[in-house]
């Protein structure tokens, strides 16, 4: 919002006036969407900021999707050039599942963890890609209980990751909450990780080998682990964060979604535009 000249409704939420936000909730919705397609790289935030022209946006984020390609030809050894691309273009694909777990098998059949080891690791360290590990336990530290081997692919922005998956720029803006629960609620996760590592969270995912209950994110906060379910649309129900809560009570659970902010017995809702905040709304 700050970036197109909007900086007034950032700082209603910096400074946690409810009451205004509540009052101008459709607004924050409408600079939601428009976030989903544009995303934060400087070219193309600068391009809608100069003519609100989103197929302008699309052609920009196009032309950085088609330098990256051209990048990991450059920078890349000729073996793990394709494997590098391979991962690249499979995370539209992972995101859309709903279990969006990674599973290399679904690069390649017969496709193992070591034979991609390195490309994977490439995109991990020019952080184009992050990696959302399971964990089972609700024990901290939260990496020390991490498995490794299973995990969730993001791409590092929600506008790049839109025009990944040949996402029309006219249904984006459409005023209704479909587009937020699109590939099974992909973008809108998508968009919540980026605001938690933006927040300077470092999220995991809490799931069981065996069992339907997973939870999307859970984060340490002081010395407490919060977990994060995220809901695309105003459905309230959350079978797996109730799960979750049941096991373990943890004395903070958010759900993020376009409910207004409200906190009931240790839930805060906190709408998908607020979530950057989690700390300080957490600490109030």
């Amino acid at each position: 919002m700050a970036g197109i000249g909007k900086e007034h409704y950032v700082d209603a939420i910096n400074k946690q006036e409810f009451d205004v936000i509540r009052a101008a909730s459709k607004d924050y919705e409408k600079f939601l969407k428009l976030y989903y397609l544009v995303g934060g790289m400087p070219m193309a935030v600068a391009a809608y900021a100069e003519r609100e022209n989103a197929r302008e946006v699309r052609a920009i984020q196009n032309d950085i999707l088609s330098d990256y390609r051209d990048d990991f030809s450059k920078h890349i050894s000729p073996i793990n050039t394709p494997k590098v691309q391979m991962i690249w273009n499979s995370i539209p694909r992972h995101l859309s599942k709903e279990k969006k777990k990674f599973m290399y098998k679904e690069l390649k059949s017969g496709a193992r963890a070591y034979a991609y080891e390195d490309a994977m690791n490439w995109l991990f360290d020019t952080h184009l890609v992050y990696k959302v590990m399971r964990t089972e336990e609700n024990k901290l530290p939260l990496a020390s209980y991490a498995d490794e081997s299973t995990f969730k692919l993001y791409m590092f922005d929600i506008g790049l990751f839109g025009a990944k998956c040949n996402l029309d720029v006219t249904s984006v803006l459409q005023p209704n909450d479909e587009l937020l629960g699109i590939f099974n609620g992909a973008m809108t996760e998508q968009f919540v990780m980026q605001e938690l590592k933006a927040a300077g969270f470092n999220p995991y995912y809490w799931g069981r080998s065996k069992g339907a209950a997973e939870v999307d994110f859970i984060v340490q906060w002081r010395n407490e682990i919060v977990p994060v379910e995220v809901k695309a649309g105003r459905r309230t129900k959350s079978k797996s964060l109730d799960v979750y809560r049941g096991l373990y009570c943890p004395a903070h659970a958010v759900r993020t979604m376009l409910k207004n902010f409200g906190i009931t017995d240790g839930l805060y809702s906190v709408p998908l535009y607020m979530i950057a905040s989690l700390d300080s709304l957490l600490s109030a």
